[in-house]
């Protein structure tokens, strides 16, 4: 899995047994509008290495949104905590 910025891959990870997953960042060096608008989250992994049934072909993406918007942004970066969670999966060929 993959947070792709722009054309940049900016940090990668794994989920554990559960699908979950989390992406450590320096905040200070990243900016924030671009985390929101020009960031999208890229599971690479074929899906049929979860099922067979399921395309060997193409990646899921999905655009990021702010998980609590009544903190905000100015909430993330006094807590040093910015949590971003998937807004949609698409599947892209």
């Amino acid at each position: 899995m993959a947070l792709q910025c722009g054309s940049s891959v900016i940090s990668t990870t794994t989920t554990n047994n559960n699908g979950v997953f989390d992406f450590s960042l320096n905040l200070l060096s990243s900016l924030f509008s671009t985390l929101l608008n020009d960031c999208k989250l890229i599971v690479n992994t074929p899906l049929s290495t979860c099922d067979a049934s399921l395309p060997s072909i193409g990646l899921l993406q999905s655009p990021l949104q702010l998980l609590s918007p009544a903190s905000g942004l100015l909430g993330g970066i006094l807590s040093g905590i910015l949590q971003l969670i998937p807004s949609g999966f698409s599947l892209i060929n």
